[in-house]
């Protein structure tokens, strides 16, 4: 379960201050559409904050948007139960989660940081503001309104697409794509501040709805003092992990049941049931029917993303999960329906382990001797490097650069998944990779979960190359179709534990390393 924007939520603010443009001038350049009044009411302002409502799956809250000139934004919703913030500084991106973890944002995630900053600054009417490449590309008719489209690709962020209405000479729609989601956002009730148009109402629809949203700001202030420490990432929070005090390490029994990870976890000092270990799970989670048995509550729901599309998710508050010797404090927790997954399972499954506790301290999965070791934070030496791989995190998943035959790829290192390797589609046809299969075969049914199932196929592949490891003809399965990562257009594939079974994997969040060791002897 990728848990989404949180990016996990998103707040796609599409541009906060906007301009009069000069009717009669050439519409093939936006610079030639700005009067020199214009531009000097938008360079005067250095500094905005924004406040109003959100709406979005069924929640409402309060948002607040803040900006200072070049290019530092930081966003915020409050939907009492859920609070959420993330911000761009120039330079690093980065989210403070539903359950207050900070992590930096890169790929897609920081792009999309970087845009609403572009966006929120007006820089496409000030190129010394933030650099952009501006093309136009055509006009265009939206029901009764007329339409100039330029495409705008800041730097360090992705194409956008803006729409100045020649009626109004005012940008009134942008559209810009979250991986394989098209998101359009609307602008109206465009009010006067500071003699320039102001949009107070952002309504953004989504190729996928679960991406909804509607903002309606209630002010808008120019020039305010802001802090500009508030956009800089501080990673220093107290963690909510309880570790033995004289322990080095932890040690769990696993139990490798159907190629999934379990373990036995206490929700709330309840009886133990079983949990499967997740990397590629973007919060810990609750099935729904257990979530139910313990009496918890539910709240609102926000996208989340699977292999083979996205479902809305609640959350609830737990107050702790136990696991041996350790225990995670109360934070939220996911709510999804995992026994629609079909599982075939050990015992009761009460959920899935994943980035809430795996984040915390670095891990080791030793699938031989049916252990994973949890190391003590400050007190872990990591092993030679010529077994590191580096990650970085799309959607809190471990996504790595790996090599399948002659080509390079990006790929989730997924716990979850009970496959080898997963390619997706795309990346197999892009490259003509169904020649390097041998014994392919049809599955009897679909794979599954968040988001519904895909169609899919399994074969033997040629090699992958893992860092220093090089892994000849691993168990491979194609996935047919579908509007979650099998339609990526960053992830190229997933790595799950009919590969990584034949090693000991040590992971470390804090560092961003992947360590594929020899077996246990």
């Amino acid at each position: 379960m990728q848990s989404n924007r949180n990016r996990h939520y998103k707040l796609l603010i599409a541009g906060l201050l906007f301009l009069t443009l000069d009717a009669e001038a050439n519409a093939a350049e936006i610079n030639d559409l700005i009067s020199r009044e214009d531009t000097g009411k938008i360079e005067a302002i250095t500094s905005t904050r924004s406040v109003g409502k959100i709406e979005m799956g069924g929640m409402t809250g309060e948002v607040e948007i803040l900006f200072a000139a070049p290019d530092k934004i930081r966003m915020s919703s409050d939907f009492g139960f859920l609070k959420m913030s993330q911000a761009y500084d120039g330079n690093t991106a980065w989210l403070n989660d539903q359950n207050n973890q900070i992590m930096e944002l890169t790929g897609g995630e920081k792009r999309s940081l970087v845009n609403a900053a572009y966006l929120t600054g007006m820089s496409y009417c000030l190129p010394d503001r933030m650099r952009a490449d501006i093309e136009y590309q055509r006009d265009t008719t939206i029901g009764d309104s007329d339409y100039s489209i330029f495409t705008a690709s800041p730097a360090d962020g992705d194409t956008l697409l803006l729409y100045f209405s020649n009626k109004h000479h005012r940008l009134e729609i942008v559209g810009e794509r979250l991986d394989e989601i098209m998101i359009y956002t609307y602008m109206s009730d465009f009010r006067v501040i500071d003699g320039l148009e102001m949009p107070f109402t952002y309504e953004s629809r989504a190729s996928a709805p679960e991406f909804n949203s509607t903002i309606r700001l209630s002010s808008i202030e120019a020039n305010v003092p802001i802090d500009h420490s508030i956009f800089s990432m501080n990673d220093k929070l107290e963690t909510d992990l309880y570790y033995p005090d004289e322990a080095d390490s932890v040690v769990i029994p696993i139990y490798y049941y159907n190629d999934h990870i379990f373990i036995e976890v206490s929700v709330n000092g309840n009886k133990e049931v079983y949990f499967i270990l997740d990397s590629g799970a973007g919060a810990n989670v609750l099935d729904s029917s257990y979530a139910v048995r313990l009496g918890l509550e539910r709240f609102g729901g926000v996208p989340a993303k699977g292999i083979a599309g996205y479902e809305s998710v609640a959350f609830a508050k737990i107050d702790s999960l136990s696991i041996g010797r350790l225990k995670l404090g109360g934070g939220l927790a996911a709510i999804i329906n995992l026994k629609s997954l079909s599982l075939r399972l050990p015992g009761e499954l009460g959920g899935l382990i994943g980035y809430d506790l795996l984040s915390k301290l670095p891990f080791k999965i030793i699938y031989k001797t049916k252990e994973i070791m949890f190391y003590r934070p400050g007190r872990f030496s990591p092993p030679d490097s010529i077994y590191a791989v580096d990650f970085e995190l799309m959607l809190k998943a471990p996504l790595i650069s790996a090599v399948y035959g002659d080509f390079s790829g990006k790929f989730l290192i997924d716990l979850g998944n009970p496959f080898g390797l997963m390619l997706h589609r795309a990346f197999v046809e892009k490259h003509n990779l169904k020649e390097t299969f041998s014994d392919i075969k049809e599955m009897g049914g679909k794979i599954g979960g968040i988001g519904g199932k895909s169609e899919a196929y399994a074969a033997t592949g040629a090699n992958l190359l893992i860092g220093a490891v090089d892994i000849e003809h691993p168990p491979v399965m194609v996935v047919e179709a579908g509007r979650g990562f099998s339609e990526s257009s960053t992830v190229d594939g997933n790595i799950g534990n009919q590969l990584l079974r034949n090693f000991s994997i040590l992971m470390d969040y804090s560092k961003k390393k992947l360590y594929i060791l020899p077996p246990e002897k």
